[in-house]
């Protein structure tokens, strides 16, 4: 995690629009939290990973446009130089094959490409932050797999990877499972018939105990391992 102010972050913008390009970065120089600065803007995704390599930035904006799994594969390439890559995947549409492979190969966030400037900012802190991002419209897409693909419990609900889920209680399980369905705190604490503080207590230990910094990153480990099993 980067505190606020703490230096200036160094931002690569990938991407073949000039026009999102130029947006992506006028978006972060109004940013009142951070102080990010465009390093380099390219057009070519097949020059990304040469551009990473040689800037090492602190955020990367990548699109997902065209044939997709050009830029996938860059994506992949990338987190093999550095592991610990902040990247932000701009997907060109809203689809759920394309989704999981951004993720599966190391993405940070995904967004998709017209998404506002406000959910393109909050996706840029919740990276530089230690955390993960996705576009509403991406998690809904995301959550519906989940809730169709996988085996179901007694009451309909989804099970969700036993591998990921063997240091969690059977409380917490529900809770993991619960958010897999796009549930908000206050949702799952009538569904359990506890208060949103226990909720947000199992949260805290769910996050520890899968060593994750959100929930986002909570569904993101479950549905990760599912994919992985399933391959």
């Amino acid at each position: 995690m980067i505190e606020p102010d703490s230096r200036t972050l160094r931002v690569l913008i990938v991407d073949p629009s000039e026009l999102l390009r130029r947006g992506v970065r006028d978006v972060l120089n109004r940013d009142r939290r951070y102080r990010f600065t465009v390093v380099a803007d390219v057009a070519n995704a097949g020059e990304a990973p040469a551009a990473y390599r040689r800037l090492l930035p602190d955020v990367t904006f990548l699109g997902v446009t065209g044939s997709p799994m050009g830029p996938v594969h860059h994506l992949h390439e990338i987190v093999g130089i550095d592991a610990g890559a902040r990247v932000i995947a701009l997907l060109e549409r809203n689809d759920l094959d394309l989704a999981l492979k951004t993720i599966q190969s190391g993405a940070r966030a995904v967004l998709v490409r017209d998404a506002p400037a406000s959910v393109l900012l909050e996706a840029a802190h919740d990276v530089v932050e230690g955390g993960a991002a996705l576009d509403l419209r991406v998690a809904s897409v995301l959550f519906d797999y989940l809730a169709s693909s996988t085996p179901a419990t007694a009451d309909g609900g989804p099970v969700l990877d036993p591998a990921t889920l063997t240091a969690l209680s059977p409380r917490e399980q529900e809770v993991l499972r619960a958010l897999a369905q796009g549930c908000r705190n206050k949702e799952i604490a009538v569904a359990l018939g506890v208060s949103v503080g226990t909720v947000k207590t199992h949260l805290r230990h769910i996050f520890r105990k899968l060593k994750v910094a959100d929930r986002t990153s909570a569904v993101l480990l479950a549905l990760h391992a599912r994919t992985a099993d399933a391959a």
